[in-house]
């Protein structure tokens, strides 16, 4: 019989960071000033790794559920050995423990980081996957008085596209606003504001003639029939955001939104997000890959799977006042792996 593989010593460390950010976030169900995130380190005695989990309690992962299943985790890693495991069993052995998605994208990407460095490949390399020509990603503009926006604006125009939140109740003065002062791919998010679908699309008529490239998740994931309705009536793609997670019954999705904000926090996972991607991508759904307010580690994580997506929100590290990686450069737009990461360094 075939001896079961010995327990490794790799070294899990859970540490939690306050991020002050660049400016007040604020979207339609909340803001902030600050983000509180958490990093893993991953270490085997000859090279460490880093995954990121940045919490939403939209999705309930919130400090303390982290935490506690971070500890329970840490138990069940003792008694593995997860340096033996393929990436398909790691990942099989990570469902059994039921971890909420955040905590459970910083583990596997950490133990993905610690494989690709050892092996001294690219980490879209390592996932079996090319490389994205061109990520080019939109900058999110906060929900603000109206009155404060021109400044804001101001040196935001080397973007190719911008993320405008709203909510239900201001979002036609913000866009009629925005477009005053922009040309740019305007790119809607209102965050599951809306509650009244008639309400909605009045809004959807005041965007005609506007450059809007899709508008994103209006009313609450749980109104599926009216995001059926409202569907063939819109003349602009609507990507769904809350409404997809860590699972999708595609059949049903493809009927109420033109395309998926897929976001590896959300997702759980580098192999949850691919196969989200791929299966939308089959069903005829266009694809996009989202971030939270996260650092360049999240962030250089996403664009390593960026070679499946039509769009790219990964603007994330922009909002933090100062960034603790430098994992990413930004360049009229355009976004670029550092050196650093390119080496090995994550």
């Amino acid at each position: 019989m075939p001896k079961t593989p010995k327990p490794d010593e790799l070294h899990w460390k859970l540490e939690k960071k306050t991020l002050p950010l660049r400016f007040l976030w604020r979207i339609s169900r909340g803001s902030l000033d600050c983000k509180e995130s958490y990093f893993l380190t991953l270490d085997d005695g000859t090279k460490s790794a880093m995954g990121e989990i940045a919490p939403n309690t939209r999705y309930n992962n919130t400090p303390e559920v982290i935490e506690a299943q971070f500890a329970t985790f840490e138990k069940a890693a003792s008694a593995k050995a997860l340096s033996s495991m393929t990436l398909v069993e790691f990942n099989s052995w990570l469902n059994e423990l039921n971890l909420c998605n955040a905590l459970r994208f910083g583990i596997e990407s950490a133990w993905v980081h610690l494989q690709s460095e050892k092996l001294g490949v690219a980490v879209n390399r390592f996932l079996k996957l090319p490389a994205a020509t061109q990520i080019a990603t939109s900058f999110s503009v906060p929900i603000m008085d109206e009155s404060e926006l021109e400044a804001f604006m101001r040196p935001l125009g080397r973007f190719p596209s911008l993320k405008i939140k709203v909510d239900a109740e201001t979002g036609k003065d913000t866009i009629d606003a925005v477009a005053r002062l922009s040309n740019q791919k305007l790119r809607i998010d209102a965050n599951e504001s809306w509650t009244d679908p008639s309400d909605f699309m009045r809004f959807v008529e005041s965007l005609k003639g506007k450059n809007i490239e899709f508008v994103e998740q209006p009313l609450p994931s749980s109104m599926k029939e009216a995001y059926r309705e409202i569907l063939p009536r819109m003349p602009f793609p609507l990507i769904a955001d809350e409404s997809i997670e860590n699972t999708a019954d595609f059949d049903e999705l493809k009927s109420l939104f033109s395309g998926v904000n897929v976001k590896l926090m959300k997702s759980g996972g580098y192999l949850t997000a691919i196969d989200l991607l791929r299966k939308a991508r089959a069903h005829g759904m266009r694809t996009m890959l989202g971030c939270m307010v996260e650092t360049s580690l999240g962030i250089a994580s996403a664009m390593s799977l960026c070679s499946l997506v039509d769009y790219a929100d990964l603007d994330g590290f922009l909002l933090i006042k100062d960034d603790p990686f430098g994992f990413v450069r930004e360049t009229d737009g355009i976004l670029t792996f550092s050196e650093s990461w390119k080496r090995g360094t994550r």
